[in-house]
């Protein structure tokens, strides 16, 4: 009983990795899509995030399927050309759910997402699966092909206890941000200063709390994406610190 204790005190209950104090808040801005709408000059409506992101200073941290992989290189060039602080993630090879996919299945999809991307001559340490889905198998899939961030999560899947969305998990060597701020899912029948009013709101809710605060933020139009900015200027207002991957609070 007493080493399976100190078992999961090992895997879960942990402060530091590499430096990083995980017991302050700090702020990180994700986004994720599936490359194909990228490459069929639909790049617009990722610019309004990558320029956001800029303006604020805020390094961006965008996963996308790797998939058609000729015209990866290419993509990446353009997505850099209006944000050079974009951080690339795996966002799988092809962008389907991985909750009904076994561990071979998902470690081929991120056996060949890391292939392209080298490819690319683009490093990639974090993970975010499509639909924000997983199972019993995708930790160990992650973890095992040396990842060193996964930002997967889902609102179903292991979310029943409130703290898995104010601190992070650690399995293996691979550290878990959960996403704690709703996604535009959540908004669709909600203006934009209700979108914006709670935001902030849970923001506050987290920093009290000495929560990561890991906001998905889907691409979106620039018109409809005042809730993304108002967000960034009150977190500057706070003077979060912002997570880039080597960041040490």
């Amino acid at each position: 009983m007493l080493r399976t204790i100190q078992f999961l005190k090992k895997m879960y209950y942990w402060r530091k990795l590499k430096k990083l104090d995980l017991n302050k808040s700090f702020f990180i801005l994700t986004g994720d899509i599936d490359s194909t709408a990228l490459t069929n000059d639909a790049l617009h409506i990722l610019q309004s995030n990558l320029e956001i992101a800029k303006e604020h200073d805020a390094p961006y941290w965008i996963f996308i399927t790797p998939t058609p992989t000729n015209k990866l290189k290419e993509l990446v060039k353009k997505i850099r050309g209006y944000n050079e602080r974009v951080i690339f993630g795996a966002h799988g090879f092809t962008h389907i759910p991985f909750n009904n996919l076994s561990y071979e299945e998902q470690l081929n999809q991120w056996i060949s997402t890391k292939k392209a991307f080298e490819n690319a001559k683009i490093e990639i340490n974090a993970t975010r699966t499509p639909y924000l889905s997983l199972n019993r198998y995708t930790y160990q899939s992650i973890a095992d092909l040396k990842f060193k961030y996964d930002f997967s999560t889902s609102f179903g899947f292991q979310a029943s206890k409130k703290e898995i969305f104010l601190k992070p998990r650690k399995l293996k060597q691979t550290i878990f941000f959960p996403i704690t701020l709703p996604t535009d899912t959540y908004f669709r029948n909600k203006s934009q200063r209700e979108m914006e009013e709670k935001w902030i709101q849970i923001t506050d809710i987290i920093l009290e709390k000495q929560g990561i605060i890991s906001v998905l933020a889907h691409p979106t139009h620039k018109e409809i994406n005042k809730p993304l900015e108002k967000l960034l200027e009150h977190i500057k207002s706070k003077e979060v610190p912002i997570f880039n991957g080597s960041f040490q609070v």
